[in-house]
């Protein structure tokens, strides 16, 4: 890879995660200054990773980390990857009978935290934000 590929390369990831997250200064802002309504309710959701991590979801149960990752084109803009049905038992025995409701508190914060702008949707294996 030449270094002019190297560098359209970054440019463009750059240009993805600035739609996605409307510039790293405002994120930063929103995470650091919106009231921290998911620890008053007794969990925490943190979001790790460049174009694609973990999204970990922590309370006093257990913890759990979902891998996500930034859409290559719209109108999806990320997913963040969850065990179906039948494998939330074996990847999550703390939560049995809780998934629709974890799946909810992971959707809502990702959400808040990062793409306030985006609609989601929680499907069998994803999570998926699009643009409006």
């Amino acid at each position: 890879m030449s270094n002019v590929e190297m560098w359209a390369a970054l440019g463009a990831v750059v240009v993805i995660f600035l739609r996605v997250f409307g510039g790293m200064p405002k994120w930063r802002q929103l995470r650091r200054d919106l009231p921290a309504v998911a620890a008053a309710a007794g969990y925490n959701v943190t979001i790790e990773g460049g174009h694609g991590g973990t999204v970990t979801y922590r309370e006093d149960a257990g913890e759990h980390a979902f891998g996500w990752e930034l859409a290559g084109r719209g109108p999806s803009v990320a997913f963040i990857y969850m065990p179906d049905e039948a494998r939330w038992p074996v990847e999550l025995p703390w939560a049995v009978g809780r998934r629709a409701e974890i799946l909810e508190r992971v959707a809502g914060e990702v959400h808040r935290q990062t793409c306030r702008g985006c609609r989601v949707e929680i499907g069998a294996t994803v999570i998926e934000f699009f643009e409006r």
